[in-house]
């Protein structure tokens, strides 16, 4: 009768040099052999997601810096939109950028280049005012988003309640909020100040048309330009 089954092995058949010899395909895919098995491993492990944490934070304040210097560039061109790869700058130069149709009470104050949520451009009483962007055309389906926005004090505004950020990938028709920071000044301790935010998208329809929205309430601000980007 043929050999359904072997119990146990004689203890000289399986010998430490057999074991060391076990080549990645003699280990059945189902082996499933613990982490602490492996010699060294969970270091490595350990040190390359530090490594992979540390390089994420340095590329989330290089978009940042991009962002940043790309508006700074526009603003010394006179560049009403600077289009990036993967993203654009629009320094309010003038309403090119902006979809006046599909916005409310986004009133633009033309000598000094920004946008107030206010019954007059110099005013001080707050409304309810929407900012649309203009679409802008992606090359690939992104997945995430980051909007930069340069904003100026009137009264004092509350991140995420009187400036709300949204991005949508669809061309407008679906939006996901960008949940704010503020990042400090420009320059100085007054003036503009910037605001960062970022955006999961993959959960929207798919689409390269990117377009970003801003919804301004209750306190007056001064919108002087919005950075988006999107991977």
């Amino acid at each position: 009768m043929a050999i359904t089954k072997i119990n146990k092995f004689p203890d000289d058949i399986i010998t430490t040099g057999a074991i060391n010899n076990v080549a990645n395909a003699d280990i059945h895919p189902a082996a499933a052999i613990a982490q602490s098995k492996v010699s060294g491993l969970a270091t490595s492990m350990t040190n390359l997601c530090a490594s992979l944490t540390g390089a994420s934070n340095e590329l989330t304040s290089a978009k940042s810096n991009v962002s940043l210097l790309g508006f700074k560039m526009a603003v010394n061109e006179s560049l009403t939109v600077f289009n990036l790869i993967d993203g654009v700058v629009d320094e309010f130069h003038d309403e090119s950028g902006t979809d006046e149709g599909e916005g409310s009470n986004d009133l633009y104050n033309a000598t000094c280049d920004y946008y107030i949520n206010a019954t007059a451009p110099d005013g001080l009483t707050a409304t309810s005012t929407n900012i649309f962007s203009e679409p802008f055309a992606s090359t690939s389906v992104a997945t995430s988003a980051r909007i930069v926005i340069f904003e100026e004090n009137v009264d004092t505004p509350t991140l995420n309640t009187d400036i709300i950020a949204s991005v949508s990938r669809d061309g407008g028709s679906t939006f996901t909020n960008a949940t704010l920071t503020d990042a400090g000044y420009v320059t100085g301790a007054s003036g503009q100040r910037i605001l960062t935010g970022q955006a999961t998208i993959s959960g929207q329809p798919s689409g390269q048309s990117m377009r970003w929205k801003l919804a301004l309430a209750n306190n007056a601000v001064k919108i002087h330009g919005v950075s988006l980007s999107w991977e």
